[in-house]
């Protein structure tokens, strides 16, 4: 990271650092796509680390029985930038294009390094020598020492307008989506309000019956003890009477000589009047 100073972008606004592999076929790796997506919308660059093949075994030769190593291949700037601009054609994310301002290094640190600023357009067709290549995607922002220093390795017209661009744009594609999502939202809360005054007005009227039920309950009681106390005044001077009027109970000699009782018509007349005055109220 810190040889990538010599490009002249203050090291502290770098992101994520990402590596670009090899396309193979159909095999097209792009997760590391989203890093450098989260690295533009932060406003930050991203150093791409390139690729390196050494060493590899020739697979038709490995299933023979044989092992032969294929020549080591180095991915240059141009192949990195050529898959990035694949890659952003098939997700269509909006991160980069061809105007996006990048800084492509070569051999940093050896006598023949190189450096080489300018559009994707322009570094994908610049010739960058021998290997080892990096490459930086710049933030949407560049400071004006940045781009000073850049000027001194420009290969093309750099446009700090179109440059930036992409970024706008996808920040208004951003808002669009967030404002409809307020509204939405305004709406289900104007739906949540109602569906909860609806309850809290259920709730109040569940409330208020069954205050009414026990209001009822308690008047129906009041009603029974007012009932039975009138039913019993009406009633005890009938039982009276009949107790006075009722002749004494027949004497059984064999229940006397076992010591039964003798039946007392009075007092079961009594008994059946409380029992019938329990059942009714």
């Amino acid at each position: 990271m810190n040889a990538a100073g010599c490009s002249g972008l203050q090291l502290y606004r770098f992101g994520e650092t990402v590596s670009i592999p090899w396309f193979q076929g159909t095999w097209k790796p792009d997760s590391f796509y989203d890093r450098i997506k989260s690295n533009t919308d932060a406003d930050l660059h991203t150093l791409c680390l390139l690729d390196i093949k050494v060493k590899e075994p020739n697979l038709e030769m490995l299933a023979r029985g044989k092992t032969v190593y294929e020549p080591p291949r180095y991915m240059s700037v141009n192949t990195a930038i050529e898959q990035l601009l694949e890659i952003e054609q098939t997700r269509g994310m909006n991160v980069i294009d061809e105007h996006t301002i990048c800084v492509g290094l070569a051999r940093v640190g050896a006598l023949d390094q190189v450096i080489a600023a300018g559009p994707m357009a322009a570094l994908r067709s610049h010739d960058m020598g021998a290997p080892l290549h990096s490459l930086i995607i710049c933030a949407p922002t560049l400071h004006e020492l940045e781009l000073s220093y850049m000027k001194e390795f420009q290969v093309a017209e750099m446009s700090i307008e179109e440059h930036s661009a992409r970024l706008q744009a996808r920040a208004c594609a951003v808002e669009q989506p967030a404002a409809q999502q307020e509204d939405t939202e305004e709406d289900d809360n104007d739906d949540d309000t109602e569906e909860d005054d609806r309850l809290r007005q259920l709730i109040l009227e569940a409330e208020s019956h069954v205050q009414k039920l026990k209001q009822h309950r308690q008047l129906t009681k009041q009603a029974r003890a007012l009932a039975r106390g009138a039913a019993c005044k009406t009633a005890k001077p009938a039982v009276k009477a009949v107790r006075k009027a009722a002749p004494p109970a027949p004497r059984d000699e064999e229940s006397s000589d076992d010591g039964g009782a003798d039946f007392d018509m009075g007092a079961a007349a009594e008994d059946d009047l409380d029992c019938l005055l329990a059942d009714d109220f």
